[in-house]
């Protein structure tokens, strides 16, 4: 694995969202993250699949196995409903981007709700 692909990806991937948000996804701290940001640490398998949950992407990604950062199918392995959803195939690819950035916005903000119900620092 080529740290400084992983690390420019994370760093890419997390926008503007800091360290401490992205953490609070995975359940690691800053100064871990920083780590693989600047290749000083490497993330376990189980890691890199959370951190790629986390940002909508995939462990191929990250790590330069592939240039498309889009996960196939749509987190299909974490939801219930078929995929694709009825009336997917009469949307644009840019509609469908549209959708599936919707999506993982929402279920981040889901996810930090809940944390904050939880009595996490979010």
């Amino acid at each position: 694995m080529s740290e400084s692909v992983l690390g420019n990806r994370l760093k890419t991937l997390r926008g503007n969202r800091t360290l401490e948000e992205i953490g609070a996804l995975v359940g690691l701290a800053k100064t871990t993250l920083h780590g693989y940001e600047s290749g000083r640490r490497e993330p376990d398998l189980n890691t890199l699949q959370k951190l790629a949950n986390a940002l909508g992407t995939t462990v191929a990604y990250l790590i330069g196995d592939t240039e498309d950062p889009r996960p196939k199918p749509l987190h299909i392995e974490r939801r219930d409903m078929p995929l694709p959803p009825p009336g997917w195939d009469k949307l644009t690819p840019e509609e469908q981007k549209e959708v599936e950035e919707r999506a993982r916005s929402y279920e981040e903000f889901e996810v930090r709700r809940i944390l904050r119900e939880k009595g996490h620092d979010v």
